[in-house]
């Protein structure tokens, strides 16, 4: 009975440890995925020196910080790279829970348990491919901001050591990509019109002023500091960001930007998944918190559109919020005087929908290989991988295991950024290209006979080039496809670099070890020294 008692008490404490646990256990069946690859080792391998003095990297370099912070435990010698970051974003977000629950007791949310589960739930499953990419801290940064302003409009007083962390967190999040300040200027004007509206203030000149002294709260004030510090960081110490990067990105990086009209699809799928759950929320749940997320939710879509990449995980946050609206329901339903059969059976496609899209990807896991694993036996994904793409190239990383050893350099010529990188990573194999991915030759390859693509190719050339020559890796990748992604079709790395004639000479050092093929479209070429002992 004591038993019994101690489940039924903390059976939500018990769930939310359940899904942390198979979380770290589930990511054994995945690679990590190719970005957080390439950002987590510029700072190492930059010796902490502007590293973009060194590599052509897009992203600001806040992310690449906050990857090196997560592998301490590596440099501790406690455990290899790849574990170090999923384990230490697993305690980031554990404590984002705990201060979620925190803030939530002191806004009085009446069905607070049922919230941590739904938002333990959506940190943890959505997007488990795109496990600690940027949207991903954005995610959990803008629930706090959320509970900031539900605090608010409710009038109830959280402490200033709390507001402040809240609020440093989502600055730090917006620092991570600058768009997200729509979705904050989005929850401001929410706000504001919210203390319009109900104002007892007559006087429209005092109400208006009393709106603009909330917009200058200290709050919002400590931001834009933190917001103006991070950018002062960036121009003092990452010169090599304005001077290099950002030239060739303005003119370049468009090559990766979708047309609207796919854009416009996705949202349309997300809108499809969630407005009906949006809709029935109203009718049964009637909270600040649910309607301040709704707005995020939104704006999260705008921010989406705005940002033209149109990569999947651009749209975490909006998936996150759909996924913590779905499980919501879901609980709900369970409670019989709420129940509605048809309606029960709507969010059980919608989840099916999302688990089919891989929005959110629940598989069984292989507890016993994945815990071996995390022991740091080896840093092999476990089988099955739960991603397709990925499990193609499970033989290209055991030809690689054969003939690298850790810490061995490698480069590659290439359009997308995987499998190269996550392929680095788990190897643990060093990247000196210059280039994450050729991500400027989508773009130039459209005009290549125009004076300003002409010169930009050259000087790509020559920056392989001289990789190959100064840098001297063990292994060169080459994607020797039919078809390389975002590439005009029969383009060919060899014919494109043999323009420059020190690259044959570049290559006599190499030799063609393999050449990895799937299907009748993928073909990597796998080149080592003619004498691996030099």
């Amino acid at each position: 009975m004591l038993v019994m008692g101690f489940f039924k008490r903390h059976f939500y404490i018990l769930l939310i440890v359940f899904f942390f646990v198979h979380t770290l256990a589930s990511q054994e069946h995945y690679f990590l995925h190719s970005d957080v690859s390439f950002l987590s080792q510029l700072v190492g391998n930059s010796e902490y020196r502007d590293f973009y003095q060194y590599f052509y990297e897009v992203n600001p370099p806040l992310i690449a910080y906050i990857y090196h912070l997560f592998q301490l435990p590596t440099q501790l010698g406690i455990i290899d790279p790849v574990h170090s970051l999923r384990i230490s974003m697993l305690f980031y977000l554990m404590f984002i829970i705990i201060l979620l629950n925190v803030m939530l007791k002191r806004v009085h949310l009446n069905n607070r348990k049922t919230v941590l589960v739904a938002v333990s739930f959506a940190f943890l499953f959505v997007l488990p491919v795109d496990f600690l990419q940027r949207e991903h801290f954005i995610f959990t940064g803008c629930f706090l901001y959320v509970v900031v302003i539900v605090a608010r409009i409710e009038e109830v007083k959280l402490s200033r050591l709390i507001k402040c962390l809240a609020i440093f967190i989502w600055s730090l999040s917006i620092c991570l990509k600058p768009q997200y300040l729509m979705v904050h200027i989005v929850i401001e004007w929410y706000y504001i019109r919210s203390a319009y509206l109900i104002s007892s203030e007559t006087c429209i000149r005092k109400k208006l002023c009393s709106s603009l002294l909330l917009m200058l709260r200290w709050e919002n004030l400590l931001l834009v500091l933190i917001g103006i510090s991070y950018v002062t960081i960036v121009i003092l110490y990452f010169p090599a960001y304005f001077d290099k990067v950002v030239p060739l990105a303005r003119e370049n990086y468009s090559g990766y930007f979708k047309p609207i009209s796919s854009l416009l699809v996705m949202c349309g799928f997300v809108l499809a998944c969630t407005l009906p759950i949006i809709f029935f929320l109203r009718k049964h749940t009637i909270n600040s918190f649910n309607k301040v997320l709704e707005i995020v939710f939104y704006s999260s879509l705008l921010v989406y559109v705005m940002g033209q990449a149109g990569f999947s995980y651009h749209l975490f946050l909006a998936f996150g919020i759909g996924v913590y609206f779905l499980i919501l329901c879901i609980i709900g339903q369970l409670d019989k005087r709420k129940f509605n059969f048809v309606y029960t059976i709507f969010l059980l496609f919608v989840f099916c929908v999302y688990q089919y899209a891989s929005v959110i990807n629940i598989h069984p896991v292989n507890y016993k290989n994945s815990f071996f694993e995390f022991n740091g036996k080896t840093e092999k994904p476990v089988y099955p991988l739960f991603v397709e793409s990925q499990k193609v190239y499970l033989p290209l990383y055991e030809s690689l295991e054969e003939i690298t050893k850790p810490g061995d350099k490698v480069m590659s010529f290439n359009a997308q950024m995987a499998p190269f990188n996550f392929l680095r990573s788990h190897l643990n194999l060093k990247w000196v290209s210059q280039f994450p991915t050729l991500w400027p030759l989508p773009i130039l390859l459209k005009h290549p006979n125009d004076s300003h693509s002409i010169s930009d190719l050259d000087f790509i050339r020559s920056i392989l080039v001289s990789d190959i020559e100064i840098m001297n890796p063990n292994v060169i990748l080459i994607d020797n496809s039919k078809k390389i992604s975002r590439l005009p079709s029969g383009f060919d790395f060899y014919d494109f670099m043999n323009v420059n004639p020190k690259f044959s000479e570049a290559m006599k050092k190499y030799e063609k070890l393999d050449s990895f093929i799937y299907g009748k479209e993928i073909k990597i070429d796998i080149y080592v020294k003619n004498n691996r002992n030099n």
